[in-house]
């Protein structure tokens, strides 16, 4: 495998989510590949750096701003349920 093909697998590589034989092929590969090997540690040490971080809070009161919102939205709209009859009068 080269470079070129290796580059565009190693974010899947890293992430496992390459089948078992292009996994082997790209672990081969960066086991002589120094730059390519670079890429994947630097994939990992963004990995961990995202880990640390905490997950943000949402701020207070959003939840009823969302609902108010879509209360308007619907209350704007005229929903039916499936196809409407022909209300024309057929003359037998």
């Amino acid at each position: 495998m080269n470079c070129w093909r290796a580059r565009s697998l190693l974010s899947n590589y890293h992430d496992g989510e390459l089948p078992h034989g292009k996994h082997r092929k790209v672990a081969e590969h960066i086991r002589t590949c120094s730059r390519c090997g670079e890429q994947v540690a630097f994939f990992a040490d963004l990995s961990r750096a995202f880990r640390s971080l905490a997950d943000p809070e949402p701020p207070e009161g959003l939840w009823a701003q969302f609902e108010s919102r879509l209360d308007a939205e619907v209350a704007g709209q005229v929903y039916r349920a499936g196809p409407q009859p022909d209300r024309r009068r057929v003359a037998v």
